[in-house]
C-alpha cells in the first residue's frame, strides 16, 4: 500500500481541522466531515492513525475467515442513496480468490475484495459512550462495508482480531486515486434489441442476468428501457416508498438489497417501524434499519427475470448514473417458487408509461 503522510510542523493539519469540525457539531458524520474537508472518508480515518485508528493489513481473506468467531455484530453497507444496518452473527463463511460471502439467517452478505483497498479498527468516543469498528474502503477513499462491536460481540475475539490484522505502517494519512469508471451507455441504436430480448426469455437461472448484460453492453437501466413491458416497467417516484408500506400492511417478507462496488448487503423479513424525516424514508426495526434517500431515486422499476420454477419479481431502484440504490424481492416459498401475494402485490403498483 502507498500512504501519503499529510504533516506540517509536526502537526497533522487535517486532523486538527476534523477535530474543530467535530468541536463545533459532535454529531458530524465522518463522511460529512470529510465532504467538507475536500476528501474521501478514508482520507480522514488515515490522518486518525496513531490515535484512534489502526490501519488493517489487507489480508482480507484472512479477516473475513476470523468474522465468525466475534458474536453478534452491527455490519453497515451503504451507497449516496441507501444505508442498509443489520445486527447479527456471521455464519457459513465463505471466501474465495476475489469473492467472501457470509449466508446465515441473520447476517446476508456478498463481497468483492477487488475493492477493498484499505481499512482501518476505528474506536469513536460519541455522546452515546466508545464505538469500535471495523471500517473497509475502495481505493478512491469511499467506504465499501462496516462492521461494529455490539454489547453482544466477544471481547476476546475482537481483541484477538484486531491484534492479529493490525498492519506495520500506522503512519498518518492515504493515498487514494479516482475509481475506474465505468464505460459510457452505448447508443440505443447500436443495442441487439430482439437478441437482448430472446437472451432473457431464455434464462433459467436469474443469476445469468448480469452475463447477459455484458453480452450485450447495456446497462441495467438501458436494458430496463429496451427490453419492454414483458421483462420490466418504470414506476413512479414514489414506488419505493409504496412497496415498503405495502410489505408492512399485507405482512409480505421481503429480501431487501443495498449494494455498492465492494459489498452487498441482504436483509429478509417485513418491514415494520416505518418513518419519514425530511429527505429519507427508513425502516427502524429492532434488528434492521434502511434509510433511503427518496429524492436521489432517479428511476425505479419492476423486473421479471425467468428461471426455472417460474418468473422472479424484484423492485429495483438506480440513481442518476445508472447506479443500483436497492433491489427488493419476495422471499421465495420453501419449494423455491415466487411467493402469490409478493407477485400479487407487485403486479398492483401502477407503472409509470
Amino acid at each position: 500500500m502507498d500512504h501519503l503522510a499529510i504533516e506540517t510542523d509536526g502537526n497533522n493539519v487535517l486532523l486538527q481541522s476534523y477535530l474543530e469540525l467535530k468541536t463545533k457539531n459532535p454529531r458530524l458524520f465522518a463522511r460529512d466531515a470529510a465532504r467538507q474537508l475536500g476528501i474521501s472518508e478514508g482520507e480522514l480515518l488515515a490522518s486518525r492513525c496513531g490515535r484512534d485508528a489502526v490501519r488493517l493489513d489487507g489480508n482480507w481473506h484472512e479477516l473475513v475467515g476470523a468474522l465468525s468467531t466475534l458474536g453478534r455484530v452491527m455490519c453497515l453497507t451503504r451507497n449516496d442513496c441507501a444505508v442498509h444496518e443489520r445486527k447479527g452473527s456471521y455464519v457459513d463463511v465463505r471466501v474465495r480468490e476475489h469473492t467472501g460471502a457470509a449466508i446465515g439467517p441473520e447476517l446476508d452478505l456478498r463481497y468483492d475484495f477487488r475493492h477493498w483497498h484499505f481499512g482501518f479498527v476505528l474506536t469513536d468516543v460519541t455522546e452515546q459512550g466508545t464505538r469500535e469498528s471495523l471500517q473497509i474502503f475502495d481505493i478512491d477513499g469511499t467506504a465499501v462495508h462496516k462492521i461494529y462491536k455490539t454489547e453482544e460481540t466477544s471481547e476476546k475475539a475482537w481483541t484477538r482480531l484486531v491484534a492479529e490484522r493490525r498492519a506495520e505502517d500506522q503512519s498518518a494519512g492515504q493515498k487514494v486515486m479516482p475509481r475506474e469508471s465505468r464505460p459510457e451507455e452505448a447508443s440505443d441504436a447500436s443495442i441487439d434489441v430482439e437478441g437482448l430480448r430472446q437472451a432473457w426469455r431464455g434464462m433459467k437461472n436469474t443469476h445469468q442476468f448480469p452475463a447477459m448484460l455484458r453480452t450485450y453492453g447495456v446497462s441495467r437501466p438501458q436494458c430496463f428501457r429496451l427490453a419492454g413491458a414483458e421483462f420490466a416497467e418504470k414506476l413512479g417516484p414514489d414506488a419505493i416508498q409504496l412497496t415498503l408500506k405495502g410489505a408492512n400492511a399485507n405482512g409480505l417478507t421481503l429480501m431487501i438489497f443495498v449494494v455498492n462496488p465492494g459489498a452487498t448487503q441482504i436483509h429478509t423479513g417485513v418491514p415494520g417501524n416505518l418513518k419519514q424525516t425530511g429527505d429519507w424514508f427508513n425502516v427502524l426495526d429492532p434488528d434492521f434499519n434502511l434509510h433511503l434517500l427518496i429524492k436521489g431515486i432517479q428511476s425505479a422499476w419492476i423486473v421479471r427475470k425467468r428461471y426455472d420454477l417460474g418468473t422472479s419479481r424484484s423492485i429495483e431502484a438506480y440513481d442518476e448514473d445508472g447506479e443500483p440504490i436497492l433491489w427488493i424481492f419476495g422471499k421465495r416459498n420453501a419449494d423455491g417458487t415466487e411467493p402469490e401475494a409478493w407477485r400479487d402485490f407487485v403486479e398492483s403498483l401502477p407503472v409509470n408509461g
